[in-house]
């Protein structure tokens, strides 16, 4: 059967919703074509020198970091970057629209009075350079002075990084009142760097971040920010990309994928204050004002769908007409009894489990004056604003349970994932790091781990299997064999469970630990939920195992090491304790004897031996027992001091520790000792008396 198509993806990060949001759009347009995932954890310029997946891929995807992308363009296969782009080179590229976004957040901050806004990114990450570059036009456009002084270039998009940055704005003493982050996470930086100095938030200082995060919705006060579609980013790359595999596309070319502005409280944005477009729209054309009021709660529900075109709302919330009707009959007096279990089903919807109280809040302020516009149209509106009032009470009560439930299954899934990485780690510390076992505790199907092989004599780099994983049945892959990187994984030896009309979707992690790369761990299965709304830490879990494998690796080797050191020093030991003769003679009747290793009921025969070997009677045995281990016991050395008193000798110690001189003395042997050969020789010279 020929090889099914494959399109490759190169990430230096496979953890956060950013990149889950990519590769589900990715995968949605491989299974519209049939065509497999492979993505691999690493940089181009990793990827282009280990050739990893190289015959596996029609064509590669680079995400955000370009860098070494030149080298994987060496291998003649279609690219498309994502988030970032080489203008010094003919690759079609996937951008969010960075200058549109930014654009549209200086227009809010300049239209609530702004005239000193500052910068803060990271501007050698491509996104944020144009988000700069933006920004600077901007000011340009509204005859708004450019201050270098306002600006903060960071090295890194962290929080820590923006935290940093409050500091340097604060000391140009620039009269600055709004700021524009590079990413959300400098933003939530810079947001707690000015507050912990006492700058209140948006009063004294406005900021906007950009990426709408989902930590941007916890901040205090709640972050406004540009959202970018990162699903629609891996979807438009994917088809870019194919149409390049299939010859569709030539010349490579440049898409952007709109951004919407989403106003929160940190730029004085009020979301319970937002615009009612079908306001002022009469009961009497009842199905346009249920139309109206779906799409706008659809809106309210997620601020950042993009508008051009708006999704249905049924799409986004399907409960949506339901609630809406409900409302329409309850204020026009035609609904029969609220029934709880209509609210809870309603609820019970994704989006409504995902949305935080700020939404939620926001959608009770639509419901609420969508109700009291309808009931100002009855001839009696008391009456309906009471079952208004009754609906909302009940909606309110249901809003709170669904945020608790929210609450609770994040609760959940945090420890299920914390007693699955602890399960992971405590097979790792008892198995062999081959065995890949731990994968069971994953949603994962197959594992490989390969490791490489140093020094095979070719110039390709080849991977040693050293452990397989399949929950279901049994694969042809077996342990010992070897593949080139550009094979690995070897998927013809694997067969996967997935029907002929679904696509695979490989991961593949580089396993490290400290300086020392070991190898590749290949993994296929779920790596992400098919449902956007469901939190999954299947990868998150995958990179913490993969930094314990590669440490249980490093503890294996280092095993090895000391075992093969500890056998040599034995065979090192041997080979003194056989010598024919271990006694040197270092003057007339003085003998050294040299003691090494364990002392155990031969040796005092072997010492014996060395003596007798000598020829001659020593006055004086010099014992240099400072090799000796340092929890050797007295009794064995004991043993050999009284044989060679035995012989008529006197015993001299050299570098015995204290301790042992006492245990001997306890054993009634006083002998003398010195620390070493030269100080026992010298004080010999001192007491031979000299010739006359």
């Amino acid at each position: 059967m020929a090889r099914r198509r494959a399109i490759g993806l190169v990430t230096s990060f496979i953890s956060g919703r950013f990149f889950e949001q990519v590769l589900r759009g990715i995968q949605q347009i491989a299974r519209q074509h049939l065509v497999d995932v492979v993505v691999v954890h690493g940089t181009p310029e990793h990827v282009a020198l280990t050739q990893v997946g190289q015959q596996h891929v029609d064509g590669w995807l680079v995400l955000t970091y370009t860098v070494g992308v030149e080298l994987l363009a060496e291998q003649g296969k279609p690219i498309v970057t994502i988030s970032g782009r080489r203008p010094d080179l003919a690759l079609a590229a996937v951008l969010p629209d960075n200058r549109g976004g930014v654009e549209r957040a200086m227009e809010h901050l300049i239209e609530l009075g702004h005239t000193c806004i500052a910068f803060v990114g990271d501007t050698e990450i491509g996104d944020i350079h144009e988000r700069y570059v933006a920004y600077q036009s901007m000011l340009k456009r509204h005859s708004l002075q450019f201050d270098p002084e306002c600006v903060v270039i960071t090295d890194s998009p962290l929080a820590d990084r923006g935290v940093a940055a409050a500091d340097r704005l604060l000391a140009s003493r620039r009269t600055w009142t709004a700021v524009v982050a590079g990413n959300d996470w400098t933003a939530i930086g810079l947001m707690r760097g000015l507050q912990t100095r006492g700058y209140r938030i948006p009063e004294d200082i406005a900021v906007v971040g950009f990426d709408d995060i989902p930590e941007a919705q916890m901040t205090n006060p709640p972050l406004s920010t540009v959202h970018q579609h990162s699903e629609e980013l891996g979807a438009t790359a994917a088809r870019l990309l194919l149409a390049q595999i299939t010859g569709q596309l030539s010349i490579p070319e440049t898409l952007y994928v709109p951004t919407t502005f989403v106003s929160r409280t940190s730029s004085w944005g009020n979301p319970t204050r937002r615009p009612i477009q079908w306001r002022g729209q009469a009961a009497a054309n009842d199905s346009l004002w249920v139309s109206r009021l779906a799409d706008e709660l659809a809106r309210v529900l997620l601020p950042a769908l993009p508008f051009h075109p708006p999704p249905a709302p049924a799409q986004v919330w399907p409960e949506v007409d339901r609630l809406v009707r409900l409302l329409a009959r309850t204020v026009d007096g035609t609904a029969p009894p609220i029934d709880s279990r209509v609210i809870q089903a309603i609820f019970a919807a994704p989006p409504l489990l995902n949305a935080n109280a700020e939404i939620l809040a926001e959608m009770l302020r639509v419901l609420e004056i969508a109700g009291r516009l309808r009931g100002a149209d009855q001839p009696d509106s008391e009456p309906a604003n009471v079952r208004l009032a009754d609906l909302l009470d009940q909606l309110l009560i249901e809003a709170m349970r669904s945020y608790r439930r929210r609450q609770s299954r994040s609760q959940r899934t945090l420890r299920e994932v914390l007693q699955s990485q602890y399960d992971i780690s405590q097979y790792l510390l008892q198995h062999a790091p081959q065995q890949l076992d731990w994968l069971k505790e994953t949603h994962l199907d197959f594992g490989c781990l390969g490791l490489w092989m140093p020094d095979h004599g070719g110039d390709e780099p080849l991977l040693s299997i050293a452990g397989c994983y399949q929950r279901i049945g049994s694969g042809a892959l077996r342990p010992g064999s070897s593949y080139a990187a550009a094979q690995f994984p070897p998927l013809e030896r694997l067969s996967t469970e997935a029907p002929q009309s679904d696509i695979t979707t490989w991961l593949i992690l580089t396993v490290r630990a400290a300086d020392h790369d070991w190898g590749l761990l290949a993994v296929a299965g779920r790596l992400i939920s098919d449902d956007p709304w469901l939190e999954d830490a299947t990868v998150n879990v995958l990179e913490i195992c993969c930094s314990l494998l590669g440490i249980m690796l490093e503890r294996e080797a280092l095993q090895e090491s000391l075992r093969y050191a500890a056998a040599a020093e034995q065979a090192q030991l041997d080979r003194v304790r056989d010598r024919v003769c271990p006694a040197i003679a270092v003057a007339d009747g003085v003998v050294l004897i040299l003691l090494v290793g364990p002392l155990d009921e031969a040796t005092p025969h072997i010492v014996l031996e060395a003596l007798h070997a000598t020829g001659s009677w020593a006055a004086l045995v010099l014992l240099d027992v400072g090799r000796l281990s340092s929890g050797t016991s007295g009794a064995g050395l004991a043993a050999i001091i009284r044989l060679i008193v035995r012989l008529g000798s006197d015993v001299t110690l050299l570098g015995a520790s204290t301790l042992l001189v006492n245990d001997l003395h306890e054993r009634g042997l006083a002998v003398n000792a010195h620390p070493d050969l030269a100080t026992a020789l010298s004080n010999l010279i001192t007491a031979t008396p000299k010739p006359a």
